[in-house]
């Protein structure tokens, strides 16, 4: 087993409805892919299934919780509601928690090793719970610039990605905007190798790689030209 979720909508948090357990599931992706892929980069966990996904009503939430599911929430999503009223920082670290606690007790009733799942809720705890990856530099035509792309899930559980150029030594030409991208952390690596410079001072990326929003107009590439 190497990969948790729950159930989080693939587009973007503005096209999300639902109420909270809907929004929940899509602000979970921003800890679940961070996990994720320290699930699957450390000792493996065997057994029947590589993934496991979990929606509300969950049974159950470890000892010093920060908050109480709340009472009479529409559909028995009192914990959703509860988790969305934190600040991001603290809502990334309760979502975190209640996805351990229910791992560790499939953990038990399983068989499955521990240790894999201890060893990612800590390193996710090293990274402060943001997730940060950045694809290889590109170098422009005439060799003077090189150019990478940045990608993080922020606390509305989109990803965003971010176009980077440096100089030959290093120093910074060009930081853009965060552009939407896929809440799937595996789709960086697709939007990575689409970068591609159209000229000396002109970058084009696929931000948007996998199948994009039914939405009229939705951008799923961006052209930069950088200042002279």
């Amino acid at each position: 087993m190497r990969y948790v979720d729950c159930w989080p909508s693939l587009f973007p948090s503005r096209y999300t409805a639902g109420g909270a357990p809907a929004k929940f599931s899509k602000q979970s992706a921003a800890v679940t892919e961070l996990y994720s892929r320290h699930l699957a980069a450390g000792d493996p966990i065997m057994s029947d299934t590589w993934w496991v996904r979990f929606s509300e009503p969950l049974d159950g939430l470890p000892a010093g919780f920060p908050c109480e599911p709340k009472l009479n929430a529409p559909g028995g999503f009192g914990l959703a509601a509860a988790i969305l009223d934190l600040p991001d920082r603290r809502r990334r670290l309760a979502t975190l928690d209640v996805v351990q606690y229910h791992l560790m007790r499939m953990a038990a009733s399983e068989g499955w090793a521990t240790a894999p799942l201890e060893a990612a809720y800590r390193a996710c705890v090293a990274d402060d719970l943001v997730l940060h990856l950045v694809s290889k530099p590109k170098a422009s035509p005439d060799r003077r610039l090189k150019a990478f792309v940045a990608y993080t899930i922020d606390g509305n559980g989109d990803g965003r990605t971010t176009l980077h150029v440096e100089d030959r030594s290093g120093a910074p030409v060009y930081e853009g905007e965060a552009w939407e991208s896929p809440c799937e952390s595996d789709a960086f690596a697709q939007i990575g190798r689409s970068l591609r410079w159209l000229g000396p001072r002109t970058v084009n990326v696929f931000t948007w790689p996998t199948v994009p929003p039914p939405k009229k107009d939705f951008q799923v590439e961006q052209t930069v030209e950088l200042p002279s």
